[in-house]
């Protein structure tokens, strides 16, 4: 019922909000600029605009690329390329655009998938994590709008650590039925984000786990494999089509999409016989950790702002 009623009340805040954008259509006058070849990421979302936003930002920046990070778009300079992180909203978006800006869209995992076609429409450009997720928004693009697959880097605040504990770690806040799930299982698993950097790499093996078929299951970011890796641990996961991009179909942690299959792989994970395939596992996720370091996904950035400087020039 709660669900219901926030549901509905941001329904009401996005409609407001495109009433509004469309009245300042009308009333602001249209100015043309000079593009420059500045960068802003506007930050709204305090989880993905640290990754996505400031740490791309700092990177950019050692590549002498006139980057910049910031929560108001009073601050941002007329002519600019202005990245959305995740959140989206149409009245800045206005008021950008009439400072002759041009808008581009990390989408990361963004879920409020009513909002998707009127966002879609006005962007210049859209940043996805996955060939599958572009996949599954290419409708809602225009024809001219420029696009770029980046995976989600790993966070390089990781401190690596050799002795391991044995958990099974979830980065976020797991959804309730999975908290069940392991409350059942007794399997002890940390909930809490803010305790990632802490027990992380301390961690014996990481978990996600998504339905099949279901919007996170088809949209959501590779950021979970990412993490894992860098930890120097495996994944238990289901076969979500954007792990199947950066693990290979004979990872030995993927599980069949229910609950049985999830806990015979936990145990299996466990069993001392097991240890060839954990260090099979290993070495692909090596693969997942290099390809994901941000030190190399910066270079799909300066393609990409390569791309969009030719094509808005």
């Amino acid at each position: 019922m709660r669900e219901k009623q926030l549901i509905s009340r941001q329904k009401i805040k996005f409609l407001l909000e495109k009433y509004v954008s469309k009245l300042l259509q009308i009333f602001l006058k249209e100015r043309k600029y000079t593009l420059s070849n500045k960068i802003f990421f506007l930050l709204r979302n305090a989880g993905s605009s640290v990754m996505r936003g400031k740490q791309i930002k700092e990177e950019l920046r050692r590549k002498n690329i006139l980057a910049f990070s910031t929560r108001k778009i009073s601050r941002i300079s007329p002519g600019s390329i202005v990245i959305f992180v995740k959140d989206f909203s149409m009245i800045d978006l206005v008021i950008l655009k009439n400072k002759g800006c041009k808008i581009v869209w990390d989408i990361v995992d963004y879920n409020k998938n009513y909002r998707f076609k009127d966002y879609f429409l006005r962007c210049d450009a859209v940043i996805f994590t996955s060939k599958h997720q572009k996949k599954y928004f290419l409708e809602y693009l225009k024809e001219d709008c420029i696009t770029k697959v980046i995976y989600h880097h790993w966070d390089p605040r990781f401190k690596y650590k050799k002795n391991k504990k044995y958990f099974l770690n979830y980065f976020g806040v797991a959804p309730k039925i999975n908290a069940l799930f392991f409350n059942k299982a007794k399997i002890p698993i940390f909930l809490e984000f803010k305790d990632s950097l802490k027990f992380g790499p301390e961690t014996a093996f990481h978990y996600s786990f998504r339905s099949k078929g279901s919007f996170e299951f088809k949209t959501k970011p590779t950021t979970k494999i990412s993490i894992a890796a860098v930890c120097g641990s495996n994944i238990i996961c289901s076969k979500d089509p954007s792990f199947l991009e950066l693990l290979p179909k004979n990872y030995p942690f993927y599980c069949e999409n229910n609950y049985k299959d999830l806990k015979l792989k936990i145990d299996y994970a466990k069993n001392d016989k097991n240890k060839e395939k954990w260090k099979k596992g290993l070495k692909m996720m090596e693969i997942v950790k290099e390809k994901t370091d941000i030190k190399n996904t910066i270079y799909d950035y300066l393609d990409f702002f390569k791309e969009l400087n030719k094509n808005f020039r």
